[in-house]
C-alpha cells in the first residue's frame, strides 16, 4: 500500500501536469487570437499608372477603434527616407524623399475605417517600383507590398481615308514602353499583313502610333489592337456607309483588380500570461 508521502507526491505531480496543460491551452488560444487579429489588404497584381495622372496604391487594415494609435508608413524599394508617414493623427513628412514632395496624400477621413491607401499625384517614370505599406496599432504591426508600373497609353482615333479603296487609319499619340499593333478583320483573322504601321519616338521615350489598314469594306467590323507589356487597348470600328461606329476597350495586363487579404502573423508579448508563468 502506498504511503501518505507517496500519495501526496503523486497528487502534486498530477496537479502540476494539469496546471501546465491549462497554461499551454491559454497560451495557444491567446497567441492564435493575436495572430489573426491584424491583417492588411492590398490588390491582386500590379497597379498600372499613366504618365502625368494620379495613382492609388491600396492598403487596408483592421482598425483597433483607437484613432490616435494608428501609424502608417509608406516606403519605396531603393529610395531613401519615406514616401509618406502618418503618426499621431497627422502627417509626419520630415523624412520624406524629395522625389515625392507635395505629391502624396492619405485618405485621412477613412483611416479610422482601416484605409491606409496612398494617393500619388502626377505619376512620373521614376515612380515605377515596389512600395511597402506598414501599419501598426494596439493590435500589432504588419506590412504588405504594392508594385506600381508606370507607362503611357492613349485610346486610338479611327478615321476613313480614300474613296473606292478605303483605308482605315488608327492613330494614338502617347505610348510607352514601345507597343505593337495588330489588325483583325470581320472574322477576327489577323489582317496586319495588309497594313502599314509607323511607331515614332518623340525623343522622351513616348511613342506615337499610326497604322493604316488597306482595302476595308463597309458593313464590316475591324479591330485595331495596340499593346505593350502593361496595357492592351482595342479599338473596334463598325463601318456603316461613310461613317464609323467606334467601341474602345482597355485591358491592364497582370494588373490589380480583385483585392486579396494578406494576414500578417505577429509576435506579440502577452504580459498577463507571461507574469502568471513567472510567478
Amino acid at each position: 500500500m502506498a504511503s501518505i508521502g507517496q500519495i501526496i507526491f503523486w497528487s502534486m505531480i498530477v496537479v502540476i501536469i494539469l496546471l501546465s496543460a491549462i497554461i499551454i491551452i491559454i497560451l495557444v488560444l491567446a497567441f492564435s487570437g493575436s495572430r489573426s487579429s491584424f491583417s492588411t489588404t492590398t490588390q491582386r497584381g500590379d497597379i498600372v499608372a499613366n504618365f502625368g495622372e494620379d495613382a492609388i496604391l491600396e492598403c487596408r487594415f483592421v482598425p483597433d477603434g483607437n484613432f490616435d494609435t494608428t501609424e502608417i508608413t509608406w516606403t519605396k524599394e531603393g529610395v531613401s527616407g519615406v514616401v509618406h508617414k502618418y503618426v499621431k493623427v497627422k502627417d509626419e513628412l520630415k523624412e520624406q524623399n524629395a522625389q515625392f514632395k507635395r505629391r502624396t496624400s492619405l485618405f485621412l477621413d477613412n483611416i479610422s475605417r482601416g484605409n491606409a491607401s496612398l494617393k500619388l499625384s502626377e505619376v512620373e517614370s521614376k515612380d515605377d517600383g515596389t512600395y511597402t505599406c506598414t501599419v501598426s496599432n494596439t493590435k500589432g504591426k504588419g506590412d504588405t507590398c504594392v508594385i506600381l508600373r508606370v507607362g503611357a497609353y492613349s485610346s486610338p482615333k479611327l478615321s476613313l481615308e480614300g474613296n473606292l479603296s478605303q483605308v482605315l487609319r488608327c492613330e494614338a499619340p502617347r505610348w510607352s514602353p514601345k507597343p505593337t499593333v495588330t489588325w483583325r478583320d470581320n472574322s477576327s483573322a489577323n489582317a496586319s499583313s495588309v497594313s502599314d504601321t509607323s511607331i515614332e519616338d518623340d525623343g522622351d521615350g513616348i511613342f506615337k502610333v499610326t497604322s493604316l489598314l488597306k482595302g476595308v469594306k463597309t458593313n464590316n467590323k475591324y479591330s485595331c489592337i495596340i499593346q505593350n507589356q502593361l496595357v492592351r487597348v482595342t479599338a473596334n470600328a463598325f463601318l456603316r456607309g461613310s461613317g464609323i461606329k467606334e467601341k474602345i476597350s482597355v485591358e491592364f495586363l497582370n494588373s490589380a483588380s480583385i483585392p486579396v487579404t494578406h494576414v500578417i502573423f505577429l509576435s506579440i508579448i502577452l504580459p498577463l500570461v507571461t507574469s502568471s508563468l513567472i510567478s
